[in-house]
């Protein structure tokens, strides 16, 4: 038997929340540094959210979700057209 994969609960807490997503998987794409992720996130508050507690708990959850997918679907997600 294979390693169980453990899921958190907070992965199915939220919504697809697509731009969003569309804003993680860009900054994956970018290759950008912690510190970088950081500043986008926390200073230039790219997710536009309103609080800090908010911004902090959407981006880990986003790219928990968008992160191991790898690069040819954080494409799609940032590219995909929202019509279909």
């Amino acid at each position: 038997m294979g390693t169980a994969t453990r899921y958190t609960v907070s992965i199915a807490r939220s919504g697809l929340r697509l731009r969003e997503s569309r804003i993680i998987a860009d900054l994956l794409l970018q290759k950008i540094s912690d510190g970088d992720w950081q500043r986008k996130i926390l200073e230039e508050n790219v997710l536009q959210i309103g609080n800090v507690e908010s911004i902090k708990r959407i981006a880990h959850l986003l790219r928990s979700r968008i992160e191991p997918l790898g690069e040819s679907l954080w494409l799609l997600i940032r590219d995909g057209d929202a019509s279909h």
